[in-house]
Parts: C-alpha cells; structure tokens; sequence
C-alpha cells in the first residue's frame, strides 16, 4: 500500500492463482473444480479485486471512490475501486511526484521458451500508469504479447487473444465477458 502524489491510496493485490499446472504459460484453466488454476477468476475479472492495483480516498470512516478509476463510480461496469487492472503479483509501487505517474513492478510467468502453441515465455515487468487500465494478465504478458486460449481437456491451442478487444469467458469469472482493451504501457521488461 502507498499514498500517492494525489492523497490517494493505492493497494496492490495479488491474482491468487496456483500457477504450476499451466506449464509456465497462462493459468486459464476453467475446467470445474479448477477455478484456482483461472486467473481470469481474479485478474481478468472486472469484479473482482485480486490481481489489481486498487485506487481509493481514505476518509474519516471507511473509503470513498475517486474520479479516474478504470471503472465508474457507481459498479455498473466493474469494481469502482479498480485502478489497474490485469496484473499477476504486483510489487513495490512507485510514484513520478512531479507528473503523477504510477509504476510498479509484476512478477511474470514461469516459461523459459516462448511455444507457438501457447505464447510468449515468461517475462518480470516494470510497468507505468498514467492513467487507470488493463495490464492484460492473464490473457496478454509484457507489451501485449497474446496467449493462446488453450483447451485444457483436449490440450490443443486456440486463437490468440486479442489486445484492442479481450474476452474473459471463463467459466469461473462473474464480472464482464469483454474487457477493457489491453494498455501498452510497460517501461521495462526482463527476459
């Protein structure tokens, strides 16, 4: 948790995702009773509040909800407490206190080797706001670079993921079915 330049607390929360069945790619299993192995459960999901950087107004009692959020204020299109979304294990926030930007850095997959069949390999990300938005994790990782959607019981590849329109039809996720498109925003990538 950090106050920002702006009074604002900004709390990073983590997408609660058991990653090692995934082969080291995106965790979207959504076959029953596999929902913890789904970051679309969590980070994909617009109401949800798992693999987010959340952005509020403390106040005297409770919270209140800022202007400039991903989503508006009153939760008809997600969480109103969204600010960045898309995020797998968000870390060490930062703030730019001249113009206000946000960067935090995101702990990346476990892929050594990208596959065509399944997408790009894993890669930490230093990563820059200077507005609310989607981050892509678990469909996109480092700048918009697309998973595949991948069927679990057949373990064949579908399309890729599309960064401009995301779908999130998990079976495990209650929040919107289209996202918010992909932010191309990240600073820097480690390899």
């Amino acid at each position: 948790m950090e106050f920002g330049p702006d009074q604002m607390l900004y709390i990073a929360v983590g997408d609660n995702t058991n990653p090692h069945a995934s082969d080291g790619y995106a965790p979207i299993d959504d076959r029953p009773g596999r929902g913890p192995w789904d970051a679309r459960k969590s980070s994909a999901n617009t109401d949800d509040l798992r693999g987010k950087i959340l952005r509020i107004k403390v106040e005297q009692e409770g919270y209140s909800i800022p202007e400039g959020n991903l989503f508006p204020q009153d939760g008809s299109q997600g969480r109103p407490e969204i600010y960045v979304m898309g995020c797998r294990n968000p870390y060490r926030m930062a703030f730019d206190d001249h113009k206000g930007f946000l960067y935090w850095g995101d702990v990346g997959p476990d892929a050594n080797e990208s596959d065509v069949n399944r997408g790009p390999r894993g890669h930490d990300e230093i990563n820059q706001a200077r507005v609310a938005g989607n981050f892509g994790w678990p469909l996109f990782v480092g700048n918009n670079l697309p998973y595949h959607d991948y069927d679990w019981d057949t373990q064949k590849s579908g399309k890729v993921f599309d960064p401009l329109k995301p779908i999130n039809d998990s079976q495990v996720q209650h929040g919107s079915k289209n996202i918010t498109p992909s932010t191309t925003s990240v600073f820097l990538v480690f390899i």
